[in-house]
C-alpha cells in the first residue's frame, strides 16, 4: 500500500472512531425545551422508559409536525433509504454491487444494485405517491404537510447540532428534503414487498406449461380451515361483473404474513375481548416498524408505525383495537404482449397502441457517467403497467407487461387516519373503503364487545378468463381488470357464534368463493395450531396469549411425521434412517432451540425437497427449482401432499425408497455440521437469527470492519420456530436454514396503553 493509500486509510479510521464515540440518539429522560419553526401551538413529546415517544398537540397539524419530528429523530436514515428504494435511488450512495443470493426472489436473483433501481423505477412508486398526495383529502394533505415539516424540522436540528445518523457520515451525504410525496411512495414499498403474486405467477406459468408437473401447483387443502367458515359464506357478497373500475435496501423477500386472532369477551377472564397481532417482516436493523402514541383533537391512538408516514397502523385508540394480516390476494397479472418490430408499439384488441415510453437516468456512486435506459409501458385505465422483461427476468420466451393494485393513486392514509379516529365499528368499516394497498386482514375488537373481522383492500374483477395465476394474452384482451370489488362487498363478519377468531394468511373464505381472491394463501398450519391454542383455555387473558405467541409445536411437521415416516418406519432396513426415524417419532414437533429433532426434521425435509422436488422441476426446465422453492412455503400444500400419499403398493415403495435415502442423507448432513453425537444436535444453531444492517452486509474488508467497528449487525442468535408455527421464524426453502423473516414486535402493555389514551 502507497502513501496515498495509507493517509486515506488513516483518515477513514479516524472518522469512522468519531463516529463511533459518538451518540446520535435522541434524549430519552430530563425536559428539554425547543423553539421551531412550523408549529402553531405548543407541542409536547415524552418518551417512556423503552423510549417510546408519546406525542400530544392541540391541533392536528402540531400533532404530524411532532409525530413527524419524533420519527425523524429516531429512524431517519431508515426513511431516507427506504424513499430511495421507492424513487430507484440506491446506487447513487451504495455503488453499483449484486444484490442477488439464494434468498432473493429468483426475478431478481442476477440483478446489480442499479438495475434494482431500474426495476423500482419502472413500478413508478414515488410517480404514484405524488398522485396519491393530489388525490388524498385536506385532512390527509394537511397530515403530510405537518409530517414533512416535521421531520424537516429535525433534520436542521440534527445537522446543526452534529448528529446526523452516522450512516450519512459514513456514506458521505446529506439528506434532502422530506416532501409529502415520500410518505406515500414509502406505503408503496411496504405493499409491494407483502405481494407474492408478482414472483408467483412467473413460476406458476412455468409449471403449468409441462403437463408431468401438475402435481406442482398450489392448491389449499379441501379440510383447511377458512377465516369465515363454510357458515358464514351467506355473508359474502359476490362481485358484480358490471361494477366500474376504480380508479435494503435490496430486493424484496417473499411471503411476508402475520398472525392475529382475538376472543370474544365469553372467552376472555375479563369479560372483554382480547385481541393479539405479531407482524411478520424481513429481519433487520433498524426494523420496519417502529412505536408511537399519538393524541390531539379526535384523535388519541397508540401502536405499531411505518417509519417515514404518519398515523398509527396497528394498534389501539381508547375505544377500539385492530390487528392486521396479510391478505395474500392476487394483486398482480402479466400480460403477454405482442410488440411491433421497433418495440414500440402494442397490439391491442382494437389494434396497435403506442407504447408509453420513459427514459431513465441511475446516477452509480464512483462512476462519472450515469446508467441510461429506456423503460416501456402499456397504459391500460390509470395504470402505467411496465415492461417486466425488460427489467427483471421474467423467464418467459415474450415480452410481459406487469399490472399491480399499487400502481394507481388510492387514498390509503385517509383510511388510516379515519381507523385511527374510530369510535364505533360503522366508523371503521367506513374508513376501510379507502383502504387498498397491500389488502389487509383487519380484526376488530372494541370495549362494547364488538368483535368483528373485514377485508381491506383492491381486490381486482378480471375478464374471463379469471384465472389470476396463468399469463393471459395482452393482444386478445385477456383477463383484463374491469373493475375492482366494492369496498362495502369485502368479506365481513361479526360476532361470530364460536366467539374467537383467526388470521394467518390462509384462506379467506371457502371455495368456490376463494378463488376469487387468491391462490397465494398460506398453508393452514399456524391457523389451525391457534385454534387448537384457543380452544384449549376457558379464559382467555393477556397471559395466555403472550404464551400462544411463543408457540413453537409445528403442525406442518406432525403431518410429515405422522403421514410418511411413521407409516414407513417398519420398512426401513438402513441402520443410520431407522436411527434417524426413532429420534423424529419420539417427537412432539415443537421446534424448540435446542430440540436435536427439530433439526434432524428440517435437514430430512431438505432432502426430501431436492430429491422429489428441484430435481424433477430442474429436468423439466433449469432453473424452475429455484423459481418455485423461492416462494416461501406457497409450495408445501402440494409437496406434503405429494410426499404422504401412499398411492398404492408401488407408490408405497417408492415412498419407502425416497425416505429412507433422505433420512440417511439428513442424518449424515447433521453429523458432518453438528457433530456426531446426536444428543448434541441444536436446531438453534441450524437456524439462527442474524440483525444485519444495511451497511453491515457486505463482504469485502472495509465493510466487514466498519460492521464490527460500529457494531451494525447482532447476531447470530439461535431461533426456536420455524416458517409454520405460531412464534414464527421462517426460513427460504431454496436457501436452508437460516431465519430471514421473524415476529416485529408492536405490542406494548396494556397498562401503558391505558394511561397514554383518553378514556
Amino acid at each position: 500500500m502507497g502513501w496515498l493509500g495509507r493517509a486515506r486509510l488513516h483518515l477513514a479510521l479516524r472518522l469512522l472512531l468519531r463516529v463511533a464515540g459518538r451518540s446520535d440518539r435522541p434524549r430519552t429522560s430530563g425536559p428539554r425545551e425547543l423553539r421551531l419553526e412550523g408549529l402553531g401551538a405548543d407541542a409536547t413529546i415524552v418518551r417512556d422508559e423503552f423510549g417510546i415517544p408519546h406525542v400530544s398537540a392541540s391541533t392536528r397539524p402540531d400533532l404530524f409536525f411532532a409525530q413527524g419530528f419524533a420519527t425523524a429523530e429516531d429512524r431517519l436514515w431508515q426513511m431516507d433509504l427506504l424513499r430511495r428504494v421507492a424513487a430507484g435511488r440506491l446506487a447513487e450512495i451504495f455503488g453499483d454491487p449484486s444484490v442477488g443470493g439464494r434468498a432473493a426472489p429468483a426475478p431478481l436473483a442476477h440483478l446489480s444494485l442499479a438495475r434494482l433501481d431500474l426495476f423500482y423505477r419502472a413500478l413508478g412508486m414515488r410517480r404514484v405517491g405524488a398522485r396519491c398526495v393530489e388525490v388524498a383529502s385536506g385532512a390527509a394533505r394537511a397530515a403530510l404537510a405537518g409530517y414533512a415539516a416535521g421531520v424537516n424540522t429535525a433534520l436542521a436540528v440534527m445537522r446543526d447540532a452534529g448528529r446526523l445518523p452516522c450512516e450519512f457520515a459514513l456514506l458521505g451525504y446529506l439528506p434532502e428534503p422530506w416532501e409529502p410525496a415520500d410518505s406515500l411512495s414509502i406505503g408503496r414499498v411496504m405493499g409491494f414487498l407483502m405481494s407474492l403474486a408478482w414472483q408467483a405467477d412467473l413460476a406458476m406459468d412455468l409449471v403449468r406449461a409441462h403437463p408431468g408437473l401438475g402435481r406442482f401447483l398450489p392448491r389449499y387443502p379441501r379440510e383447511g380451515p377458512s377465516i369465515l367458515g363454510s357458515g358464514a359464506l351467506a355473508d359474502v357478497p359476490r362481485a358484480r361483473s358490471g361494477c366500474e373500475a376504480t380508479g435494503f435496501a435490496g430486493a424484496p423477500v417473499p411471503g411476508l404474513g402475520s398472525n392475529c386472532w382475538a376472543v370474544a369477551g365469553g372467552r376472555s377472564a375479563t369479560g372483554a375481548p382480547l385481541l393479539a397481532n405479531d407482524p411478520h417482516l424481513p429481519v433487520g436493523l433498524p426494523p420496519f416498524l417502529c412505536q408511537a402514541s399519538l393524541r390531539g383533537p379526535g384523535i388519541g391512538a397508540i401502536g405499531a408505525i411505518i417509519p417515514g408516514v404518519p398515523g398509527i397502523l396497528i394498534g389501539f385508540n381508547g375505544f377500539a383495537a385492530w390487528g392486521l394480516t396479510n391478505a395474500m390476494v392476487d394483486d398482480v397479472d402479466y400480460y403477454g404482449e405482442t410488440l411491433d418490430s421497433a418495440g414500440e408499439r402494442v397490439r391491442r384488441p382494437g389494434g396497435w397502441e403506442p407504447l408509453a415510453i420513459r427514459e431513465e437516468e441511475i446516477r452509480v456512486r464512483g462512476r462519472r457517467a450515469p446508467v441510461r435506459a429506456r423503460l416501456r409501458f402499456v397504459v391500460r385505465g390509470e395504470a402505467w403497467c411496465p415492461v417486466a422483461s425488460d427489467v427483471m427476468d421474467t423467464g418467459a420466451d415474450r415480452p410481459l407487461s406487469l399490472r399491480w393494485t399499487g400502481l394507481e393513486a388510492t387514498r390509503d392514509l385517509d383510511a388510516v387516519l379515519g381507523i385511527d379516529a374510530a369510535q364505533s365499528l360503522t366508523a371503521f368499516r367506513a374508513a376501510l373503503v379507502d383502504f387498498a394497498v397491500p389488502a389487509q386482514n383487519f380484526l376488530y375488537a372494541d370495549r362494547d364487545g364488538t368483535l368483528a373481522y373485514c377485508l381491506g383492500g383492491r381486490v381486482p374483477i378480471r375478464a374471463e378468463p379469471a384465472d389470476g395465476s396463468r399469463i393471459f394474452d395482452g393482444a386478445r384482451g385477456e383477463g383484463e381488470w374491469i373493475g375492482t370489488i366494492p369496498g362495502a362487498e369485502l368479506p365481513y363478519t361479526v360476532a361470530p357464534s364460536a366467539g374467537l377468531l383467526v388470521t394467518a394468511n390462509h384462506q379467506i373464505v371457502p371455495e368456490p368463493e376463494a378463488s376469487r381472491f387468491s391462490y397465494l394463501w398460506e398453508p393452514p398450519h399456524r391457523a389451525a395450531r391457534i385454534v387448537e391454542c384457543l380452544e384449549a383455555v376457558a379464559a382467555h387473558t393477556p397471559e395466555s396469549f403472550r404464551a400462544m405467541q411463543c408457540d413453537v409445536r409445528s403442525l406442518q411437521a406432525r403431518g410429515i411425521l405422522e403421514g410418511l415416516v411413521r407409516p414407513l418406519a417398519p420398512r426401513l432396513t438402513r441402520p443410520g434412517a431407522q436411527a434417524a426415524a426413532r429420534l423424529l417419532l419420539g417427537w412432539d414437533g415443537s421446534h424448540e432451540a435446542d430440540s436435536p429433532a427439530a433439526a434432524l426434521y428440517h435437514a430430512l425435509y431438505d432432502e426430501l425437497l431436492l430429491a422429489a422436488v428441484a430435481e424433477p422441476l430442474e429436468a423439466a426446465r433449469p432453473g424452475l427449482a429455484a423459481r418455485y422453492l423461492s416462494l416461501l412455503h406457497l409450495p408445501t400444500v402440494a409437496v406434503d401432499a405429494l410426499l404422504t400419499d401412499d398411492g398404492g403398493s408401488e407408490g408405497e415403495q417408492a415412498r419407502t425408497a425416497l425416505l429412507e435415502r433422505a433420512l440417511e442423507a439428513a442424518w449424515i448432513r447433521l453429523e458432518r455440521t453438528l457433530g456426531s453425537d446426536p444428543s448434541g444436535w441444536r436446531w438453534g444453531d441450524l437456524h439462527p437469527l442474524t440483525l444485519r444492517h444495511a451497511l453491515g452486509r457486505g463482504n469485502r474488508w472495509p465493510a466487514r470492519m466498519i460492521a464490527r467497528l460500529l457494531r451494525l449487525n447482532r447476531g447470530p442468535f439461535p431461533q426456536a420456530g420455524d416458517g409454520f408455527t405460531v412464534r414464527l421464524a421462517a426460513y427460504p426453502l431454496r436457501a436452508p436454514f437460516a431465519t430471514v423473516i421473524a415476529p416485529v414486535s408492536a405490542a406494548l402493555r396494556a397498562r401503558r396503553y391505558a394511561r397514554a389514551l383518553p378514556r
